[in-house]
C-alpha cells in the first residue's frame, strides 16, 4: 500500500543544499530527504567551438626554437582583428637554419584567419545531474537535458516524485 506524501522542495539561499523532504500525511513527519544535486539547467552541456576559415594568407617568420605548427610565432595575431578572427598554423614550409644570428629559423608559415562558430552540445556521459538522480532511485527516463531545460524544475520535480518507491505523492511546495 502506498503511503501518503507531501514533499516539500527546500532551496537555501545562503548556505545548504536543495532537497526534498518527503512529510507523512497521516503523522506529519519528514518520512525521507533526498538531496538533489545541482546542474538542473546545465548539467551535460558541453562548448563545442568549431573554427570556420574566412581567408588564408602566408607569412614569413624568423625565430628560435626551430618553427612547428604548434610554436609558430605569427605576427598577424598582433595586428589590428576588428573581426575578432582566430589564426590558425596550417603548415610550416621552408623551414632553413640563419646561421648568421645563432641558432634562428625562417620558415614560410600558411596560415588561415578562421571565424569562431561556438555552440552547445549534450553529452550524456557527462550530465551528472541525471547519474546523481538516477542513482538516488528516482525513474530519469527521458529527463536528459533537452527536457529539462523546457520544463521548470517544480514541474519536473512532481513528475519524478510521484512515482518515488512505495509513496503517493499529495502535493509538491517549495520554500526558499
Amino acid at each position: 500500500m502506498k503511503r501518503n506524501v507531501i514533499a516539500i522542495y527546500h532551496h537555501p539561499q545562503e548556505c545548504g543544499s536543495p532537497y526534498v523532504a518527503l512529510v507523512s500525511q497521516e503523522t506529519g513527519e519528514i518520512v525521507e530527504a533526498v538531496d538533489i544535486p545541482s546542474g538542473y539547467y546545465s548539467s551535460g552541456a558541453v562548448k563545442v567551438t568549431n573554427l570556420i576559415p574566412v581567408y588564408s594568407f602566408t607569412e614569413k617568420v624568423n625565430q628560435s626554437p626551430m618553427p612547428t605548427i604548434e610554436n609558430v610565432r605569427i605576427t598577424a595575431s598582433y595586428r589590428p582583428n576588428p573581426n575578432h578572427y582566430v589564426f590558425k598554423v596550417t603548415r610550416v614550409a621552408d623551414i632553413r637554419e640563419d646561421k648568421a644570428i645563432f641558432p634562428t629559423w625562417k620558415a614560410t608559415v600558411y596560415i588561415d584567419a578562421c571565424r569562431e562558430d561556438t555552440h552547445w552540445e549534450y553529452d550524456p556521459t557527462k550530465d551528472t545531474f541525471l547519474k546523481k538522480m538516477s542513482e538516488l532511485g528516482l525513474n530519469m527516463t527521458d529527463w536528459e537535458l533537452h527536457n529539462r531545460e523546457k520544463t521548470s524544475l517544480h514541474d519536473f520535480l512532481t513528475q519524478v516524485f510521484s512515482s518515488y518507491k512505495d509513496y503517493h505523492l499529495v502535493n509538491l511546495l517549495e520554500i526558499g
